[in-house]
């Protein structure tokens, strides 16, 4: 689920004006005061340092095609960086997302990341700070509240890519058993672990690859290529065009599972 400016504009609007925001970074003292939200139009508002009055600081905007842009680049459930949502374009960057995270569905997280040292080894270091939108989740408006997630950001070498932890809660370890019905022309049991992969992985919604080499197999007449939802060519997944090699390594694997959108795998 994504946001447009609209949604992101009627949020703010319930943060109560003239009082003290504070950033999202602790280490920055600063303060914000929202003056006023116009419309679907600009946010007005003031900052100043720890010494000085909100009172005595000038007016500033964020306008809207700032909020569109960086609403745009959040989606439920996905960590989001506002730096690369919209790039050193707009100096009230941190203002932004100080406002954001002040608001009920949204929290600050800080995921792993995956970074190349100069010898190419790749370490998991600390992560930046992001902002999550969990619409089903909340916490007190006008606070910021952090959240603990299972997602490490690979900055390898400069397009992000997320991998995400699946977890199965026990109502979904007690459901009944899927039934494969595979048919006994698939003889091979590597093709049947490949078919039950890729109906699992549906069923997860998630979109699967299989091996090239393996896509020519049939199941019930269909070659497994077309079945919906499949991805045939790892080259057109954005998530592994960071890295060159990615496609070809993963030619051959036997079953790959990408969310519906192509910008997260389970591991």
């Amino acid at each position: 689920m994504s946001l447009d400016a609209n949604l992101l504009f009627d949020q703010l609007r319930r943060l109560p004006v003239d009082r003290e925001y504070t950033y999202v970074n602790p280490v920055t003292k600063n303060k914000i005061r929202i003056v006023q939200v116009i419309g679907y139009e600009r946010i007005v508002f003031r900052r100043c340092s720890q010494q000085d009055s909100l009172d005595s600081a000038k007016n500033e905007n964020i306008s809207y095609a700032f909020v569109q842009r960086y609403a745009l680049a959040l989606k439920s459930g996905l960590p989001t960086n506002i730096d690369r949502a919209v790039g050193a374009s707009y100096n009230a960057r941190s203002v932004l997302e100080a406002l954001v995270a002040h608001l009920s569905n949204f929290w600050v997280c800080w995921p792993g990341r995956l970074e190349q040292l100069n010898d190419g080894k790749i370490v998991q270091k600390e992560g930046h700070k992001h902002l999550i939108y969990l619409p089903n989740e909340g916490h007190p408006l006008g606070q910021i509240c952090t959240k603990d997630v299972d997602y490490t950001i690979s900055e390898i070498p400069t397009q992000s890519a997320i991998y995400e932890a699946i977890e199965l809660s026990d109502v979904a370890t007690e459901a009944p058993a899927v039934k494969l019905d595979i048919p006994i022309e698939v003889r091979r049991r590597h093709a049947q672990i490949q078919i039950a992969l890729i109906q699992i992985g549906i069923k997860l919604g998630y979109r699967p690859y299989v091996a090239a080499n393996d896509q020519s197999i049939k199941y019930k007449g269909e070659l497994l290529s077309n079945f919906p939802g499949m991805i045939k060519d790892l080259s057109s997944i954005p998530l592994l065009k960071a890295f060159p090699d990615a496609s070809s390594a993963g030619r051959l694997i036997d079953c790959i599972w990408f969310s519906e959108d192509n910008t997260a795998m389970p591991f």
